[in-house]
């Protein structure tokens, strides 16, 4: 992200401030190469020497410097994601006495870095340097050719006056020229910011819309909210392990499910694959009976609410936040606020101001204040009482049992309290091994997750 966020700021102010540049010196350096052979013809030949050698010279150093400048920028993200942590962890760090190994991360990332980026910098000076060497040689000839015309050449046409203006421009190459050289090779760099966000864009890794032609009335569906999984397989990346292996699972409509398992178990896949953040290697996705890649990929995102457990809330109104497409009555508004034990006046709901001081916890509220506003067949709420206090959560339970009554609520959670009253408890223990049943069941059982979990016996990462 920290790449991605860096190439796209060089496109937009970098890259095009650097190909102005280029153009503009570029005028300056032609027109005084054309006064120099207007007022000495003689020039033609070295300034020809000068410019097929300067090319030459650039189209050596740019191998160079474009790749140091991918490497450069490939060893950055790692290093500002490192200082990112250590800054936002900075008290958790030093009271459970891990300074050291952060200093010996951060120098390890920092020599990283410096390994590319100090080569990239004496290139450019290296490539500087003999700019400099043969602009001066091209002045001194001009100096020369010069006096020698006016001395030995007493019939060629050339004046004292002519001479002076062509030495007044010829001493600003110095730097114009380096300038220009310079702008054009970090123009070329640039572009490779370029080329890594359009790679970015040709990624095939985001689920396409489906072309397939269903007779399904996407107006009255889901009209259920029954989620059958059939024999599917998924892995993250063709690298990784499978998170699931021939699994066949269903969520019945109108129920409430709560998922519980180990960090890393697979609990936030199921969200992914049916919501379509990934595509399942194998298997069939159903909901109300119809396959998910035949519904298009906005269809079947527009009928899901899924609560995050990072409550998601723009810089703008209340009313905004709540309903941004303004599809809502002022009485709809106001009685999903109510549900979750949040009033504001009508001055309130368009005052931005309200919005930049909420807690966390009361922004949650409204991202479940807008999941009943949206009132679909079912909702995925991952986590989402975790920053929440006990009334809060309270009310969060309250609202879940009785608004959320006969939609289908799949319920990711670290509190037995969140998923206690859940009509079924999906335990996911990873190595594609699950338990799934009613809590009753579970709980007679000592030796599944949920019985655990329900005694305080897996508290230890999870």
């Amino acid at each position: 992200m920290n790449r991605f966020n860096r190439d796209q700021g060089i496109i937009d102010d970098t890259l095009a401030t650097t190909n102005f540049d280029f153009i503009q010196i570029s005028s300056f350096i032609l027109a005084t190469f054309g006064l120099s052979v207007i007022v000495n013809y003689f020039i033609v030949v070295p300034l020809a020497i000068l410019i097929g050698f300067l090319l030459w010279f650039r189209t050596y150093y740019i191998k160079i410097a474009r790749q140091l400048k991918r490497l450069e920028a490939d060893e950055r993200s790692p290093l500002l994601d490192l200082l990112n942590a250590i800054t936002a962890g900075i008290a958790i760090i030093r009271s459970s006495n891990k300074t050291d190994e952060y200093k010996r991360k951060y120098n390890e990332k920092m020599n990283k870095y410096t390994r590319v980026n100090f080569p990239f910098i004496t290139a450019k000076r290296w490539f500087a340097l003999r700019l400099d060497l043969a602009i001066v040689l091209f002045i001194a000839f001009i100096i020369y050719g010069s006096v020698f015309v006016q001395n030995f050449l007493e019939n060629f046409p050339i004046t004292p006056a002519s001479i002076g203006l062509l030495l007044t421009y010829c001493f600003q190459l110095s730097t114009q020229f380096q300038f220009c050289v310079r702008q054009s090779c970090d123009a070329e760099c640039s572009m490779i910011s370029v080329e890594r966000i359009c790679k970015y864009t040709d990624k095939n890794e985001y689920p396409s819309e489906s072309n397939n032609k269903t007779s399904v009335n996407i107006k009255n569906w889901p009209s259920k909210g029954e989620i059958k999984l059939n024999n599917v397989t998924f892995r993250y990346n063709n690298r990784s392990e499978k998170v699931f292996k021939n699994l066949t699972l269903t969520f019945e409509a109108g129920k409430h499910v709560g998922i519980i398992g180990f960090n890393g178990a697979g609990k936030s896949s199921f969200f992914n694959l049916i919501l379509r953040l990934y595509e399942i290697s194998e298997g069939e996705i159903f909901i109300d009976n119809v396959q998910i890649h035949q519904i298009s990929l906005s269809d079947v995102r527009k009928n899901i609410t899924i609560i995050p457990q990072d409550p998601v809330i723009f810089d703008t109104t209340i009313r905004e936040n709540l309903d941004p497409l303004n599809m809502y009555d002022d009485d709809q508004i106001k009685t999903a606020l109510e549900a979750v034990n949040l009033t504001y006046s009508n001055e309130k709901l368009d005052d931005p101001q309200e919005v930049r001081h909420l807690s966390k916890g009361h922004k949650q509220l409204l991202c479940f204040a807008r999941g009943l506003l949206k009132d679909t067949m079912i909702y995925l709420i991952d986590e989402a009482t975790s920053n929440l206090s006990r009334e809060a959560e309270e009310i969060i339970r309250d609202v879940i049992e009785k608004k959320l009554k006969g939609k289908t609520v799949l319920i990711i959670a670290h509190r037995i309290e969140t998923i206690k009253n859940c009509h079924k408890i999906l335990g996911v223990k990873g190595n594609n091994q699950f338990e799934y049943d009613t809590p009753e069941n579970l709980e007679r059982n000592d030796e599944s997750m949920y019985s655990k979990f329900s005694k305080g016996n897996l508290t230890n990462n999870y």
